[in-house]
């Protein structure tokens, strides 16, 4: 599944956990883009070391 897909299914998520609120869709999609590129960036990290500041 491509990275826009991912934030899709996750916005879809959050949106349908929070009863659906009509209009407030692209909160939902950057909250979902927030999420899933602090995680990208921290599974990084942690494949080039610990993953704590030096």
């Amino acid at each position: 599944m491509d990275f826009e897909q991912k934030v899709r299914q996750a916005a879809y998520h959050l949106w349908e956990n929070d009863g659906r609120p009509i209009g407030r869709e692209t909160d939902y999609w950057f909250r979902a883009l927030e999420t899933l590129l602090r995680d990208r960036s921290a599974v990084g990290n942690t494949a080039q070391g610990d993953g704590l500041p030096s």
